[in-house]
């Protein structure tokens, strides 16, 4: 809903303190996604695993996935020539493609 915000704190310039409080937030995610994996394995949804290895993957994976949709119009333009904002419809199949992708590093049996 609010993509300038989204790329500033996943992965605008900042100063230390910053990236400090930006690594917290990402510890946290981890944390959280840990806890998911772990209540699905324990259900027999996911496969056996590494529950905090896998979930330090998913926010890395969740965050350098959207990158490029959220980064400022100017920042693709120097970048990739053409490239439009996402439109609804490319936002839509962007957050399906990475919920399957999520599914699958979590070897998800459904």
């Amino acid at each position: 809903q609010a993509p300038r915000l989204a790329y500033a704190l996943i992965a605008e310039p900042v100063d230390p303190l910053v990236e400090k409080e930006r690594l917290a937030y990402r510890f946290a995610y981890a944390e959280a996604f840990e806890d998911l994996i772990n209540d699905g394995i324990s259900a027999g949804e996911f496969v056996e695993q590494n529950a905090s290895v896998t979930a330090a993957a998913l926010v890395g994976m969740l965050s350098e996935s959207l990158v490029g949709p959220l980064a400022p119009q100017a920042a693709i333009d120097e970048h990739v020539e053409g490239r439009e904002a996402l439109h609804s419809q490319e936002k839509e199949s962007l957050l399906i493609e990475i919920k399957a992708l999520a599914l699958r590093a979590v070897g998800s049996r459904t």
